[in-house]
């Protein structure tokens, strides 16, 4: 038996290390705030310390956010890949993976074992356009729902971190402080958390945004074949295009929801 993990495994497993890249950019962000709130109370020197904190902080949660989406564009471009190789039956390498493979992490080829599936798409068609249209429905499927349900945690917990920033605000311009510097270092953490409100808020709206993408290509492939290559391409294109640049899904609202999902898929006889 070949040792080689297969091309889907491999980017299943950068996947879950680009996931422990954005666990580690949110982690920061919520030391980001613990950092705000503390800063707002405390004064002289320690006020400045923990300034220098957040800043630090809200570093390190910028730059694993930029090593994750880089991760996780691999993972997806795999992913796809993939996909096209397993619905066409064609050999992996005929999709240029040689130079694919070579770029996956160390961590993602030693535990690539683990996310070996051969029963990963639901289909059992033969390899051709039925086949390919019923992966791409499934996959689609798969990232509407957990892209929704994403977003809408995403939309509650940029609304507390806003509220967050706003009482942050009140509380520096209500109190004052003689010592300007220290106004400052109060000001410039309200400024941080006000980042970590961005960052995600834009994430939720990547991912509405996602979802929506999603839904089409669903409601494209319930009444479109794909026995015309054009065709094909189009809605391959247009599902790339969703889930490439799209912030990955948290491993435990995967986990969550995987059940209803796979029992929606299911009922829905495809």
């Amino acid at each position: 038996m070949s040792t080689t993990p297969s091309l889907l495994a491999l980017s299943r497993a950068d996947q879950e290390v680009s996931k422990s890249r954005f666990v580690v950019s949110r982690l920061a962000h919520v030391a980001t705030l613990g950092v705000t709130i503390a800063t707002l109370f405390v004064d002289g020197k320690p006020a400045y310390f923990l300034a220098l904190v957040a800043l630090a902080t809200e570093a390190v949660a910028w730059l694993f956010r930029v090593l994750g989406d880089r991760k996780h564009s691999l993972a997806e471009e795999g992913r796809r890949r993939a996909l096209l190789a397993d619905a066409l039956a064609r050999p992996a390498d005929a999709f240029a993976v040689r130079d694919l493979r070579a770029r996956f992490s160390r961590r993602a080829k030693a535990i690539a074992h683990k996310f070996e599936d051969p029963n990963y798409y639901a289909t059992r068609a033969q390899p051709g356009s039925t086949r390919l249209r019923a992966e791409l429905q499934e996959s689609a499927f798969w990232s509407r729902e957990l892209y929704g349900v994403s977003a809408k945690i995403a939309y509650v917990v940029a609304g507390a971190v806003f509220l967050l920033v706003l009482v942050a605000l009140l509380i520096v311009a209500g109190t004052g402080s003689a010592d300007a510097s220290l106004t400052v270092a109060r000001v410039g953490v309200v400024f941080l958390s006000f980042l970590v409100f961005s960052d995600v808020l834009t994430q939720a709206l990547a991912w509405t945004d996602a979802s929506r993408k999603s839904d089409v290509v669903v409601r494209r492939l319930e009444n479109e074949a794909l026995d015309d290559e054009g065709a094909a391409l189009a809605v391959f294109g247009d599902y790339c295009v969703a889930t490439a640049t799209t912030p990955p899904i948290p491993s435990v609202l995967y986990r969550w929801n995987h059940d209803r999902i796979e029992a929606a898929w299911g009922a829905a006889d495809v």
